[in-house]
């Protein structure tokens, strides 16, 4: 479709929008008047400066992030994918200047599941950062950093998590291991396992795992590379951020319950406990400014059943879907774990029921505390429910 078209179709949804309320039919008349100048601001460019002039790439860009908003991404990449030739065009195949263009690129392609065309342009964005930084230049670190964070919103968290150890070590190449910049990373390292530890490994990615002799996966394992790497990476983050001059109280706190987490995840209780009566104690310095802790018992992390369908994404689409649900009421004790888990409220079979309850059961809790003590809560109430394909 040609700019031209685009314009006639856009000028006729201007005019008529029949069936909408006078509110919305107003922010989409408005909606589409900035789209119609921009688009005509393409025109004037092509007419006057030829169709490969970069002045295009704003209006191209800005069009795209219209688009994106309304969940038309089809027609974002038509216009990403526009940008970007000019740009390499103009400007050399690896230029950074493109780099802007692939964040909505990356989220559109996401959003259509077009796996492949996601993966190629990760690669590539780490091809640009590679050739013009150096693999080991920190200069790299901010293309690895958008690159890893991209991984992890898709889910592929073995890829995600590569980037981040790479970013560790050249950070600790270049002298700055106890640095504050290095506390994200770590942080980041650790999440990842832990992602992953809980949802699993999603098509694509799962040529970068590291499996075992047995088939398994290492870091589903308690006690495993999954908990010693993660442990890790989190203790030295913590101890960076004490060691600082100025200590960031609300990083710290936030980097200790994490560590708790942790070691509650591996059935390490006492050392979770620990750890969270440290993290209750920095909370109550006047430069802590984050939300109060422990007040109420909340789950570190649920790992879904396997069954239904992966809801590491969101669920689109739900029309194809059937969700069962069960209310359970329980009781967290002093050291997070359940008791005495009931039904309250169910729309499940017997036989999802019996199996969400098995995975309620195994779901570890950060416990309430009371006066820096953790306390047994009664009473607790959680709605859990799955997604079956129809």
């Amino acid at each position: 479709m040609s700019v031209r078209h685009v314009f006639v179709v856009l000028f006729a949804l201007l005019v008529g929008e029949p069936g909408n309320t006078a509110d919305l039919k107003t922010e989409r008349q408005a909606q589409i008047r900035r789209e119609l100048r921009l688009i005509d601001k393409l025109e004037k460019i092509e007419a006057d400066q030829g169709v490969f002039s970069t002045d295009a790439i704003p209006s191209l860009l800005n069009l795209s992030l219209i688009y994106v908003s309304e969940d038309r991404c089809a027609d974002a990449i038509f216009m990403l994918t526009r940008a970007v030739k000019l740009s390499r065009a103009a400007n050399g195949l690896f230029n950074v200047e493109q780099m802007e263009l692939m964040d909505p690129l990356m989220e559109c392609y996401l959003a259509l599941e077009l796996r492949e065309d996601f993966e190629r342009e990760q690669r590539y964005s780490l091809l640009i950062g590679d050739l013009t930084f150096g693999k080991d230049d920190p200069g790299v670190l901010p293309v690895l950093r958008r690159t890893a964070q991209w991984y992890e919103q898709a889910g592929w968290y073995v890829s995600a998590r590569k980037l981040y150890m790479r970013s560790v070590d050249i950070a600790r190449k270049g002298g700055s291991i106890e640095d504050s910049a290095m506390v994200d990373m770590l942080r980041s390292v650790a999440r990842t396992y832990f992602l992953e530890a809980l949802y699993g490994v999603v098509r694509g990615d799962s040529e970068n795992i590291e499996w075992n002799r047995r088939g398994a996966v290492e870091l589903r394992k308690p006690n495993s590379r999954y908990s010693r790497v993660g442990g890790e990476s989190l203790q030295h983050a913590v101890r960076i951020l004490r060691n600082q001059p100025e200590v960031n109280r609300t990083e710290l706190v936030e980097t200790l319950v994490e560590l708790g987490d942790w070691y509650q995840m591996t059935f390490s209780r006492p050392d979770a406990l620990r750890i969270y009566r440290e993290a209750w104690l920095e909370s109550k310095a006047p430069d802590y400014v984050g939300p109060p802790l422990f007040t109420r018992p909340t789950p570190v992390a649920y790992s879904a059943p396997k069954m239904g369908i992966a809801q590491h994404r969101v669920v689109t689409e739900r029309e194809s879907y059937r969700h069962y649900w069960v209310l359970f009421d329980f009781t967290v004790t002093h050291d997070g774990d359940i008791a005495d888990l009931k039904p309250i409220e169910v729309n499940a079979p017997d036989s999802y029921r019996l199996r969400l309850a098995e995975n309620v059961m195994r779901t570890p809790y950060r416990p309430q505390f009371v006066e820096g003590t953790p306390t047994e809560t009664a009473n607790v109430r959680r709605r859990q429910g799955i997604y079956v394909d129809k």
